[in-house]
């Protein structure tokens, strides 16, 4: 049998410790002139005539084109995997505590995740990059979401109620007591007029906030204009 890692056969792909290390010792390239995506099909970066070249003892040299290709094709064998999990998670386990009258839209939910590409554009959203059916694998658990989950689902609720705006996302942080500090910090001033803005639409009911704790927690805040209250 053929040696995959001697003959370079265009299908291989380098292991994915030894690819991470090779990505972690090549400069790094994606700048906002050039920017680059290792989740899908992208440009690269701007052609020059010096080929960065990594060479592994043993193994063979492996120009940044071909490091970047592998990566792209790691992540979408692991976007796959989740794509072939979540619908699985979705008839089995999430599926009976569903009421009735939604499971045939469960179904067809799992069906059209599994018969879709990962990087498939979802309808009915603005075009966003994240905006993508790999955001929705990440739905099973233990899987983490994504804010562009939750961005998703705010743009959802505006565009179908007519009645909510969508402020913007906010990073906060826990405090050790329940008091006011004098070390706050602020709310961004764009986000506090962006809100004031709306509170100020006759039409507008509620307005979502939703905030972000060291990129591990999410919770919503929900400003209820006519009652004036959080």
């Amino acid at each position: 049998m053929k040696n995959p890692v001697l003959i370079q056969d265009a299908f291989y792909i380098l292991p994915a410790k030894l690819l991470d290390a090779c990505m972690a010792v090549l400069p790094v390239a994606n700048t906002e002139a050039s920017a680059i995506s290792v989740d899908e099909a992208s440009q690269d970066a701007a052609p020059t005539a010096m080929v960065e070249t990594i060479h592994i003892k043993d193994v063979g040299a492996f120009s940044r084109t071909q490091i970047e290709t592998f990566k792209r094709c790691q992540n979408l064998k692991t976007a796959v995997q989740l794509g072939i999990d979540m619908p699985k998670w979705l008839s089995e386990e999430g599926l009976p505590s569903f009421p009735a009258q939604y499971h045939d839209l469960a179904r067809e939910v799992a069906r059209d995740v599994l018969e879709s590409y990962p990087y498939k554009e979802m309808k009915g959203l603005s075009r966003m990059p994240d905006y993508k059916y790999t955001m929705l694998y990440r739905l099973t658990p233990p899987t983490w979401m994504t804010d562009a989950a939750i961005r998703a689902c705010c743009e959802r609720l505006v565009a179908g109620t007519g009645t909510c705006r969508f402020a913007g996302e906010l990073t906060g942080r826990t405090m050790t007591k329940k008091t006011r500090s004098k070390d706050a910090v602020q709310v961004d001033v764009a986000l506090r007029n962006r809100i004031m803005g709306y509170a100020k639409e006759s039409a507008v009911e509620s307005i979502f906030v939703p905030v972000n704790f060291m990129n591990a927690h999410w919770c919503c805040l929900v400003i209820k204009v006519q009652a004036k209250r959080i």
